[in-house]
C-alpha cells in the first residue's frame, strides 16, 4: 500500500513544478482539477507507452492509477460557502489520500511494483559486491 502511495504522491508533486496558478479566484477546487487532469494526462501516456512496448504489467498498473485519479476532483466537488466549507473540502481530500488508492488498484500495480522491487535488491546485491563492508 506504501508502494502505491508513493507513485501518488510523486504524481502529485512531478505535476506542481509544471502546472499554471489556478488558484486566482480563491477556488481550490481549481487547484484540485487542474492536477487531476495533469496526472489523469500522464498516466494515460505512460500507459500508452507501455502497451507500445509490450508491457502488460505496467499497462495494467497506469490504467488502473488513471481510472482512479479520474474519480477524485468529483469527490472533493461542491459549491463553496465560506470558510468553513473550504475547511471541509480539504479535510475530505486528505482523508481520501489517508485512505489511499481502493484494492484494485493494490492489485492492478502488485506485479509492476514486485518488478521494481527485484530490481532494487539486484541493484543493492551489486553495490555490496562493488564496495566490501557495505
Amino acid at each position: 500500500m506504501m508502494r502505491a502511495l508513493a507513485i501518488l504522491a510523486a504524481l502529485s508533486i512531478s505535476a506542481c513544478g509544471t502546472l499554471p496558478d489556478t488558484v486566482d479566484n480563491g477556488d481550490p477546487r481549481d487547484e484540485v482539477a487542474a492536477i487531476a487532469a495533469f496526472a489523469l494526462e500522464d498516466l494515460r501516456a505512460a500507459k500508452t507507452a507501455a502497451e507500445a512496448q509490450d508491457d502488460a504489467a505496467a499497462a495494467l498498473c497506469w490504467g488502473a492509477l488513471a481510472d482512479y485519479v479520474e474519480t477524485v476532483p468529483a469527490k472533493v466537488s461542491g459549491p463553496t460557502i465560506g470558510a468553513a466549507t473550504v475547511y471541509q473540502r480539504a479535510r475530505h481530500a486528505r482523508r481520501i489520500i489517508d485512505r489511499g488508492p481502493p484494492e484494485r488498484v493494490h492489485i492492478a500495480c502488485a506485479a509492476m511494483l514486485d518488478d521494481a522491487r527485484s530490481t532494487l535488491l539486484r541493484l543493492s546485491r551489486l553495490v555490496r559486491v562493488a564496495i566490501p563492508g557495505l
